[in-house]
């Protein structure tokens, strides 16, 4: 009935492991459709991000980390005539971990350091962080997680779409220590 199930299928690749069940069809040949239950372990970041197209508009941050993450995510949607994800048909959701992350060179954390003064926060290890999200409307909407940047806490929350726009919102308590010189003069 132009439609292959996979069960248990399991697969070693980027310096982890993914275990996949689910389906796909080609009962509209030029959208074939995809849904499948992922069990990722500890697959390397920059590896991911440089082998699939489509990381780079899921997780763009992706771009700028060392590490690896683990996840348990549900995720169905078509895909095109190239076998390329159609990003805006993504539905679904799931759970991401992570172990000392090591973010540099996010322009957006730049500028942040650069505002209060404090270098350190261009180049971030980021220690264990458990978020879950889902897909919805051509957006990754994540729920509030918590993290720690060096001596920082920070709650993080927002989204962001596959046309590549972010929105999120970071609150962040910063000791006076990690201040830097700009904010100190304030």
């Amino acid at each position: 009935n132009q439609k292959v199930s996979m069960d248990n299928m399991k697969l070693s690749m980027l310096e982890g492991t993914m275990m996949m069940n689910g389906s796909y069809a080609t009962s509209v040949p030029d959208h074939p459709e995809m849904d499948f239950l992922l069990n990722i372990k500890d697959f390397d970041i920059k590896k991911t991000f440089n082998t699939f197209n489509a990381a780079e508009k899921i997780a763009p941050v992706g771009k700028y980390c060392l590490g690896k993450f683990s996840s348990n995510m549900v995720i169905a949607g078509r895909l095109d005539k190239k076998m390329e994800a159609e990003l805006n048909t993504f539905a679904g959701g799931g759970g991401i971990s992570t172990k000392n992350v090591m973010v540099e060179n996010f322009e957006p954390l730049n500028k942040v350091a650069d505002a209060i003064g404090n270098p350190k926060l261009k180049k971030m290890q980021v220690s264990d962080v458990n978020l879950t999200f889902k897909f919805k409307d051509g957006r990754i909407n994540i729920d509030p997680f918590d993290v720690k940047i060096g001596e920082s806490k920070a709650t993080v929350s927002g989204s962001n779409g596959f046309d590549q726009t972010l929105k999120y919102v970071m609150k962040m308590e910063i000791p006076t220590s990690e201040l830097g010189s700009t904010a100190n003069t304030i």
